[in-house]
């Protein structure tokens, strides 16, 4: 009988079976220096809980059988432990021989450090029958060491989860079988525990056939698509570190208060094939029943809380490639009372050819004027907007071929003041929730083909400078959000609400900065506010701005005015005014004064409209000569409107009328009339102040009035007489 000083006690037995001669080795206690368990003395029974020792190597050769006496039989290793049978032996961890007992595994623990440890071509099998106390969960292997590689190896058929990891533990894992565990494939108790590998291995029957993480992410991971990642509770990258999920990988929220939450880089890059894909623990469609309910539970919008990248200490950033984020938006994130599947606070930041779908909040959440890339996204079905920004200066953002459908709003949502330089292109609807300032020394450029709508109430107002460049047949529209006309159904009610004038406030430029401009622009359905605290300003566009040019563009079907000049000289050029109220309102100022005793009134009305003359003039004097003038002027289809009375025939060039394509219209303001204009006064809806150009007493009419009115010192409009000193 061989005899072998391990721990505290040991026993050999030998038993006859047929002739044959097996030993048998009893191994309890703690193993205090280097052993080596050989095939000859093999079973070897573990009694109760084995622990070999820190700095102490326990070797076991290929062909061993250790086997547990019971279920509170294990092997744990401080030190290390070499087992390394080969593909013809391997090694066996067996349970108890009663088929109905498990026992309770092996964990290596590091108190005094980490010690490199190999199971090698080991079979693992009925372990997890109790809970390692430290945990409070079972496992077939625990680590705590970031020492151990486990390949060609199986763990299989045990009692809780089959691999169990703490304490930061990295372990390697290659050409392995994990299979059969009531619990989890991998549980981990903090996010830097973690498997290196994975390659060429089998995950399978497991319930479920996923790794669970929760907590801080200190050190850089990558996370594989060999099984799910289910977030069991907020996952936090930490500044500075960097998560990489490879193509296939697959990351699930286990409730709507789970989030993945970034500090530090994202690189997420999936292929069309390939997809990584973050949804919630109930969605089966990717990854598998995760949750081990079978059929019993279906995904929802709200199954877990998103993505969110986080602005702390300086923030990180990534790429999101191919991806799809499914059911978040189950809680709103605090700093900004909303939800949404993806949130960023970040502009570091790239969204390429990914999808966004069934978020119970918005899509995409943009705050502190974050301006990331996001191009070639499909964002759908998801209960509020597309695209949400707390701040206007997230619009600097590369929004490029996105598409959004299904959504509670199906457009970009932003509101507030715009304080920095922004173009904004051709992509999602701009839906204002609520009112636009852009900021004094702030520039608003908006290229062809976009599309701005506003809520009721909302309106634009230009302190900076607003330059809408469209293009003719591709214009930059500012509407209602009740207009499907442009940008699609974007409050996505079907045809359930029509557009009118009205609907939202319009477009309010005052500013003396230079290169304020609407070209091929069209404004309609506004004028349903006021602008600047200013009484009677409600109109589509309205103007205190000296140095606007409106050229080529449509004002139409705004309440009130389509145009409403209150200062400065704005340039309307080859535009239509149709549809509005009014059409343009000079109630302070006007666009041009022109003296034809001192100027040559042709060329200078060809200087202000590029040559091509104006569009409408009105006739309202009784002089013949101006009716001639006004035929000779207006552009080419443009129209004249005869107010004044003449006193005699006026000669009309016919031939001009037909060649230009003229339309000339008379109109005549009777009695009938004069209470519909008072009410219009009364309501201070036109400024008759604007319209006297001087005042003088009664008794000086003969004297001064018609000399003042011959020699042009006023400025060409109305002299109010005063009698007894009253207006």
């Amino acid at each position: 009988m061989r005899a072998l000083a391990i721990g505290l006690a040991l026993s050999v037995a030998c038993w006859a079976f047929a002739g044959t001669a097996l030993a048998e080795t009893s191994i309890r206690g703690k193993i205090r220096e280097d052993a080596t368990w050989t095939k000859a003395n093999a079973p070897y029974v573990l009694e109760r809980a084995v622990l070999v020792e820190r700095g102490v190597t326990l070797r076991i050769e290929p062909g061993v059988v250790v086997r547990a006496a019971g279920s509170r039989s294990a092997l744990v290793v401080r030190g290390a432990l070499a087992a390394e049978g080969s593909a013809g032996e391997p090694i066996l961890f067996a349970p108890p021989r009663e088929r109905s007992a498990g026992w309770t595994g092996i964990r290596f623990e590091a108190p005094g450090g980490p010690a490199p440890s190999v199971l090698a071509h080991v079979e693992v099998r009925g372990a997890g029958a109790r809970p390692w106390r430290r945990f409070h969960r079972a496992a077939s292997v625990a680590s705590e060491v970031s020492g151990l590689s486990i390949r060609d190896s199986s763990i299989v058929d045990g009692g809780g989860e089959a691999l169990l990891l703490a304490a930061g533990a990295v372990v390697d894992v290659a050409r392995s079988e994990i299979r059969g565990h009531a619990g989890y494939a991998v549980w981990s108790n903090d996010a830097d525990s973690t498997l290196s590998g994975l390659s060429e291995s089998v995950v399978a029957g497991n319930r479920p056939d996923a790794f669970r993480v929760a907590g801080q992410l200190d050190a850089s991971a990558t996370w594989p698509a060999t099984m799910p990642f289910v977030l069991e509770r907020d996952v936090v990258v930490a500044p500075g570190v960097r998560l990489t999920l490879l193509p296939g990988a697959v990351v699930k929220g286990a409730s709507s208060k789970t989030e993945l939450r970034l500090r530090g880089r994202i690189v997420a890059r999936g292929t069309p094939e390939s997809p990584v894909v973050f949804t919630s623990a109930a969605d089966d469609s990717a990854g598998g029943d995760t949750n081990g309910d079978g059929s019993a539970s279906a995904p929802g919008p709200g199954g877990w809380m998103g993505i969110t990248l986080e602005g702390f200490l300086g923030g990180g950033g990534g790429i999101l490639e191919h991806v799809e984020i499914r059911h978040a938006g189950g809680l709103a994130w605090q700093r900004y009372g909303r939800a949404a599947g993806l949130a960023s606070e970040v502009s570091d930041l790239v969204v390429r050819d990914a999808r966004i779908l069934k978020s119970a909040g918005d899509g995409v959440l943009l705050a502190l004027g974050a301006w990331p890339t996001i191009e070639r996204t499909e964002i759908r079905d998801c209960g509020g907007h597309a695209v949400f920004m707390t701040d206007p200066d997230s619009t600097r953002a590369a929004l490029r071929d996105n598409a959004a459908a299904g959504n509670r709003g199906n457009g970009v949502a932003l509101g507030g003041t715009l304080t920095r330089d922004a173009t904004w292109r051709r992509d999602l609807p701009y839906v204002l929730h609520r009112g636009l300032d852009v900021a004094p020394g702030a520039s608003l450029t908006i290229e062809p083909g976009v599309v701005v709508k506003a809520a009721p109430g909302a309106c634009v107002r230009v302190l900076g400078s607003i330059a809408a460049r469209g293009e003719s047949g591709s214009p930059v529209a500012f509407t209602s959000l009740l207009d499907d006309s442009f940008g699609g159904d974007t409050n996505a009610d079907g045809d359930a609400t029509r557009p009118g004038p009205g609907d939202w406030g319009g477009i309010g430029v005052r500013s003396a900065a230079p290169g304020s401009l609407f070209r091929h622009a069209v404004v309609r359905f506004g004028g349903g506010a006021t602008f600047f605290g200013a009484g009677a300003t409600e109109a589509g566009l309205y103007v205190e701005s000296p140095s606007l040019e409106i050229r080529e563009s449509r004002i139409e079907r705004n309440a009130h005015a389509g145009i409403r000049i209150w200062g400065g000289a704005p340039r309307i050029l080859g535009s239509t005014i149709t549809g509005n109220g009014i059409g343009v309102l000079a109630t302070h100022g006007s666009a041009a004064v022109l003296d034809p005793g001192r100027e040559n009134v042709g060329l200078a009305l060809a200087g202000l409209t590029g040559g091509q003359g104006p569009d409408v003039a009105f006739v309202c004097t009784g002089a013949p000569a101006p009716f001639a003038d006004a035929v000779s002027l207006v552009r080419k289809g443009g129209q004249i409107f005869l107010l004044g009375l003449c006193t005699e025939p006026v000669a009309a060039d016919f031939m001009s009328v037909v060649m230009n394509d003229l339309c000339i219209e008379g109109s005549f303001l009777g009695r009938a009339a004069v209470p519909a204009a008072v009410d219009l006064i009364a309501q201070g809806r036109v400024n008759v102040d604007a319209l006297v150009s001087d005042e003088i007493e009664l008794d000086r009419v003969a004297s001064d009035g018609f000399e003042r009115l011959s020699t042009g010192a006023c400025a060409a409009c109305k002299i109010l007489v005063r009698i007894g000193g009253e207006r």
